[in-house]
């Protein structure tokens, strides 16, 4: 694989593609092809996973290791790198259309609009755990932690434990620093 494309793809340094691949094959093979591998495209201003070069090369990566259902996904939040933005529209069908024609079978993975509210009796500490693993958009946070979340959060951005960030058009909330007591 090409180096830039290794760098969001390959955490494991200690562990060569060629032996990724073979452990996939076998994972497949063992669990009869209960396996679906998920593919998160992104797109900054000099470089995209969802070129048909970078997908052809993954697909080859994929057929080697015979697995053949994907989730395709992109990026839905804002990342701690500024520029990592999502792939939408004609280009998110084009990589769709891609992988089928490829022989994969493709589940399209799209926000999630019916999820359950979490009721918690202490909402900071909660929120903020939150927050740690994953940047929040104010839909989000009604959603998951009801109405009254929206002072909260406001609270936690006056104490500049919470950050708000402006991304894709939607208003989110994103972990700035921990509170020694938490």
């Amino acid at each position: 694989p090409t180096n830039y494309w290794r760098i969001y793809n390959d955490p494991l340094r200690e562990l060569s593609f060629n032996d990724l691949i073979r452990i996939l094959r076998e994972i497949n093979q063992k669990f009869k092809s209960k396996i679906r591998l998920e593919i998160n495209l992104f797109r900054t201003n000099e470089y995209t996973n969802a070129s048909k070069e970078v997908l052809l090369e993954l697909i080859g990566f994929i057929a080697k290791t015979r697995i053949k259902k994907v989730y395709l996904k992109t990026v839905n939040r804002p990342s701690y790198l500024p520029n990592i933005k999502p792939v939408k529209g004609k280009r998110y069908e084009s990589v769709v259309r891609l992988f089928e024609d490829r022989g994969l079978s493709v589940k399209r993975c799209v926000d999630q609009t019916n999820v359950p509210q979490i009721i918690v009796s202490d909402h900071e500490i909660r929120l903020l755990n939150h927050l740690i693993r994953k940047p929040l958009s104010t839909n989000e946070l009604i959603k998951l932690y009801g109405s009254k979340s929206l002072s909260l959060i406001e609270d936690l951005v006056e104490k500049d434990y919470v950050e708000k960030v402006n991304w894709e058009g939607r208003i989110y909330f994103r972990i700035k620093k921990l509170p020694l007591n938490l």
